[in-house]
């Protein structure tokens, strides 16, 4: 669904939903990243826990957290090196958040305020609605979101070298949300 189509679907559901809050579901969310390796090749990681909610047509109201110490990249010797000082410092930062100001439906733009290493910056995440419906076990009813943004990581004083093409970092989330009155 291209994006205008969607972000009138988006606009029209505002009304009808706009009441829905969401807890994010831990199992079913993930915030990932990428970043380019000395210019060679693509790394990636994420996040194993992520917690917060939303509220489903004013995605101004998302409010996301995640432990810094569940980073994952699947290579332990990189993983506790990412997790020191040089990068995400998790002693010091446990946390890292991003809270919504503002969602520009018809560009389906959310704008909102992420924290890394204790610095915040205005940042704007593309935001496309994967789908909702009922789990088919518990009768809970859910709706994903799937958002990304790019950061300069040395915005957030993140600027352990490692060449100049890995600068800029994607970020994706990937969200599940679960009605709270379900």
């Amino acid at each position: 669904m291209n994006r205008i189509v969607m972000a009138i679907a988006m606009l029209g559901m505002a009304g009808q939903l706009s009441a829905a809050e969401y807890e994010i579901d831990n199992s079913h969310s993930y915030v990932e990243f990428a970043i380019s390796h000395i210019g060679v090749s693509i790394m990636k990681g994420g996040f194993n826990s992520i917690r917060g909610s939303f509220s489903d047509g004013d995605a101004s109201a998302m409010s996301i957290e995640l432990d810094t110490d569940s980073l994952n990249t699947h290579h332990a010797r990189r993983d506790r090196h990412l997790k020191n000082e040089d990068f995400f410092n998790v002693k010091k930062y446990p946390k890292a958040s991003f809270k919504s100001t503002r969602f520009d439906a018809s560009q389906g733009l959310l704008y909102g305020q992420l924290t890394l290493l204790g610095q915040t910056r205005e940042t704007v995440f593309q935001v496309e609605k994967g789908g909702e419906g009922v789990h088919p076990r518990d009768g809970s009813y859910r709706v994903g979101y799937q958002a990304t943004a790019e950061i300069d990581r040395r915005d957030f004083g993140m600027d352990y070298q490692l060449g100049p093409a890995s600068w800029t970092v994607k970020l994706s989330i990937y969200l599940e949300g679960i009605r709270k009155d379900s």
